[in-house]
């Protein structure tokens, strides 16, 4: 069984509009990392008081099989008003109709100075 629980209660600190690229590394409840190879991997965000959700697609890295997944934030994908957000990971594996959340990640959104 993969495992992302690794992550929950992890807080992610960006500025609006800044680039960022976060990599994850999916092992199931062992600690061995998983092929994540044609996954669909999203991350998925709303702020507390709010109910819209945002996702940002990711991606594996090649070799899928190394377990890592990828997601860029950029000025397109985090319109987000400054403040905190509640997020999740999703793995989606189409080939097995397998799907994995890991909940609970805390994102913070801070302005930029100008």
């Amino acid at each position: 069984m993969i495992c992302l629980s690794q992550y929950t209660g992890t807080e992610i600190t960006l500025v609006k509009g800044d680039e960022v690229t976060i990599d994850f590394i999916v092992k199931d409840i062992d600690g061995q990392i998983q092929d994540v190879t044609d996954s669909r991997p999203k991350f998925r965000y709303k702020r507390y008081d709010d109910s819209i959700v945002t996702t940002v697609d990711g991606s594996w890295v090649t070799p899928g099989t190394n377990g890592r997944i990828r997601f860029r934030f950029n000025e397109s994908n985090i319109t987000a008003i400054a403040g905190d957000y509640d997020c999740e990971i999703e793995l989606e594996f189409p080939s097995t109709g397998e799907e994995i959340t890991c909940p609970d990640i805390i994102l913070h959104v801070l302005p930029e100075l100008g």
